[in-house]
């Protein structure tokens, strides 16, 4: 990765993403020419072909695929080391909005917030909760400026990286109303699951909240089988899962923002902030 640009590479994972070079050029407000070159260039060093060539636009080689994960980690490094060798110089201030789910902040806002605010006292950071397709939709039409989010859509304005993993299925307490199940009825996880242990679980009442919080609190003091993620249930030591062999959805947690917007100092501390936690 020494021997490549890192402008190249920027330019290389757009296209990855768009899989159209005109697109990509047109995102990134350069000539189509200036990409093909920046890929002409990544190819000679490596000797290797990136994409496969068609009249509809291209198609990334194993080698391009390799490449794709290799290049977004050295583009990380990059800009760490650039944001810590200008740091002294640049002011990290303003003000940014970071959109979650509440249950999702539980577990990944204390990961990173303290210091961030600690390190840039002239930061400041609102947060706005919802479901995470609602956060997703608020990134894209720019009234949110960052989103952590489970199961992203790919879409064409954003630029999304993988955090950590979770996995809902059913929890209870030790002594459980059995007939009882617990679950917020607009996630999609809850559906899935329903679908999956209608015909094995044969619950005679629901109860359903908006709440993740409060079905974890319920389920811990009996009222029911709670469908919950599991970061959530181990919040509550009583907490147990059903079963290993009980059906589950896995969820991945990731951190998007629009592949348009400017990375000034603050939006990068950000950026890093997050990934670099221990989700």
């Amino acid at each position: 990765m020494i021997d490549i640009n890192p402008s190249d590479l920027r330019y290389f994972l757009e296209v990855s993403q768009s899989l159209n070079i005109s697109r990509a050029a047109e995102r990134l407000n350069v000539g189509q020419s200036t990409i093909s070159q920046a890929i002409q260039r990544i190819e000679y060093i490596l000797g290797v072909s990136v994409f496969d060539r068609f009249k509809t636009g291209v198609q990334l080689t194993t080698s391009g695929q390799k490449l794709v994960a290799e290049g977004r980690l050295a583009l990380e490094n990059w800009d760490r080391m650039k944001l810590v060798s200008q740091s002294a110089e640049l002011s990290v201030e303003g003000r940014y909005t970071i959109g979650c789910h509440t249950a999702v902040a539980m577990y990944t806002l204390p990961k990173f917030v303290r210091s961030l605010i600690e390190d840039n006292p002239n930061l400041e950071i609102n947060f706005k909760h919802g479901l995470s397709r609602e956060i997703a939709a608020d990134v894209i039409s720019f009234k949110t400026d960052f989103g952590i989010v489970m199961n992203p859509i790919r879409h064409p304005d954003l630029i999304i990286k993988s955090l950590c993993e979770d996995r809902v299925s059913l929890w209870r307490s030790a002594k459980t109303v059995e007939d009882t199940l617990i679950f917020d009825p607009a996630l999609a996880q809850s559906q899935s699951l329903l679908k999956k242990i209608e015909k094995s679980m044969k619950t005679k009442r629901h109860l359903t909240s908006g709440s993740l919080e409060v079905i974890a609190m319920l389920a811990a003091e009996g009222s029911g089988i709670a469908i919950l993620p599991e970061r959530i249930a181990k919040l509550h030591p009583n907490l147990r899962q059903v079963s290993k062999a009980s059906p589950s959805v896995v969820d991945k947690l990731a951190l998007i923002y629009r592949a348009d917007r400017t990375f000034n100092a603050a939006a990068q501390i950000i950026t890093t902030s997050i990934l670099c936690a221990k989700m």
